[in-house]
């Protein structure tokens, strides 16, 4: 991994949605052990508000092993983010758009009339928890995590309602 364009970049894996260990993300950090020593001390610093609990490890330790249970998570998140890039994409002429994703979310560009914020504060009126980022220069983005099909189908009728109360 050493290279000096990029000998200070610390790759993160993580286990979350896959695992239905919603509550806690555990994952692992990797990078040239210069950057991993010195850099404890920042991760450490930034690690507070996302720490893992002893029990949150465990229960990630144990979910490592119930390969059956991530090849299900697995194969739903990409039937689900599959279906709702289709619909995402059925909302084109409202301005909004999916970026390619290979996670267990998706993320929305907002780029008509309705922004990300109104949609955002929509939502979570309806009951639907979202990721408006604008602290990560994304103000017209929402962060939709695939969830259950009853979710998946809900929240995409919620924004409909949302776009024809909005255009």
């Amino acid at each position: 991994m050493q290279n000096d364009t990029y000998n200070q970049l610390v790759g993160l894996s993580n286990m979350g949605q896959a695992s239905a260990n919603n509550t806690a993300t555990a994952g692992t950090p990797a990078a040239i052990p210069v950057v991993l020593s010195v850099g404890a001390v920042d991760i450490n610093r930034v690690r507070a508000p996302f720490n893992v609990t002893t029990a949150g490890q465990a229960a990630a330790i144990a979910a490592l092993a119930d390969t059956e249970f991530v090849t299900r998570s697995r194969q739903h998140n990409a039937e689900w983010r599959a279906w709702m890039a289709e619909e995402f994409a059925s909302l084109s002429n409202h301005g909004l758009r999916a970026i390619p994703s290979w996670a267990n979310f998706l993320m929305i560009l907002f780029e008509g009339k309705c922004s990300a914020e109104v949609a955002y504060n929509a939502l979570m009126a309806e009951g639907y928890i979202v990721r408006w980022l604008p602290g990560q220069g994304l103000g017209n983005g929402l962060r939709i995590t695939i969830g259950t099909e009853d979710e998946n189908r809900g929240v995409m009728a919620a924004l409909r309602k949302i776009l024809g109360d909005s255009v």
